[in-house]
């Protein structure tokens, strides 16, 4: 199983809350050498809120993206 596999259940086994704490700080916690940078699905959004994605390369290679929801 890829770190992206994991770091879901991680998250939940954990009690993170993607809503309330900084998307690096989960991550990092998780896997301390993952790239962490930010996608904004609508350039147009002035909020940016809703519209951008965290996205993540674990250390072992896999990547996922996330919202501000961790969906």
């Amino acid at each position: 199983m890829s770190l992206a596999e994991k770091f879901f259940y991680w998250c939940d086994d954990n009690r993170r809350d993607f809503k309330r704490e900084y998307h690096d700080d989960i991550v990092k916690d998780f896997d301390a050498d993952a790239e962490i940078w930010e996608h904004k699905t609508d350039p147009f959004d002035e909020c940016g809120y809703y519209s951008t994605l965290t996205c993540v390369r674990f250390s072992d290679g896999s990547h996922v993206s996330f919202n501000y929801k961790g969906e």
